[in-house]
């Protein structure tokens, strides 16, 4: 007969748990390097192309630079590669994803407290300059159309400013569209499904492009 007045004993395995940790650790490090690398370079690039090809192939005329309008529209530009590039790593269903805003909120909010005009923004009731520069718009910024012209424009107060927003704000709005994202995604079994099926006819698609490269090369 079992003497249920002998307690179980449960043994925490150390060493699972520190290769459990460590994996979430790089799980976290890719997705947050994927919101970086996405705002700081998808948002540019999108940008330039409604820009110049868009607006163009519907001959939408703005009076604004290219800069002016990526500063102008940065949220947009942020949110929406951010938030699209969350879900579709939204398939391997890494819950760590969901938190990778914290990481550019925080550093937002570092600046935000430590700006250098007239004490902290925390305490500022009339006027807050840091607000301004880190989420202000009415950017003024000339095109440019030589290199001469593109180093004078590092000494606008604007010019500054628009790359202050894309260097700590862009960041924080990309981190909650991804972690937005990634948590709609992780709830949602037909969205999972959906991916599922785009990434798989992807593959398929390579290894026929494979196929075909390889047969072509046999024939010659």
């Amino acid at each position: 007969m079992q003497d249920d007045s002998v307690p179980t004993v449960y043994i925490r395995d150390d060493t699972q748990t520190a290769v459990s940790l460590g994996r979430q650790t790089i799980r976290f490090v890719f997705h947050l390097a994927s919101v970086y690398l996405v705002v700081l370079i998808c948002s540019s690039a999108l940008a330039g192309w409604t820009y110049r090809n868009l607006f163009s192939a519907l001959q939408i005329h703005t009076k604004r630079s290219s800069f002016e309008f990526l500063y102008t529209h940065l949220l947009f530009f942020s949110f929406v590669p951010a938030f699209l590039t969350g879900l579709v790593n939204a398939r391997f269903k890494h819950r760590v994803a969901e938190f990778v805003w914290i990481i550019p909120s925080l550093v937002l909010l570092y600046k935000l407290v430590t700006f250098p005009a007239m004490g902290s923004v925390l305490v500022q009731t009339s006027s807050w300059p840091a607000l301004h520069e880190y989420f202000g718009g009415g950017f003024l910024i000339a095109e440019f159309h030589n290199w001469t012209q593109y180093a004078q424009l590092f000494s606008n107060p604007d010019m500054v400013r628009g790359m202050t927003q894309r260097t700590f704000t862009a960041p924080f709005y990309g981190g909650v569209a991804y972690s937005l994202a990634a948590m709609i995604g992780r709830r949602n079994p037909a969205l999972q499904t959906a991916l599922e099926r785009v990434a798989q006819s992807e593959h398929l698609r390579r290894n026929a492009k494979s196929r075909a490269e390889q047969a072509g090369l046999k024939s010659q």
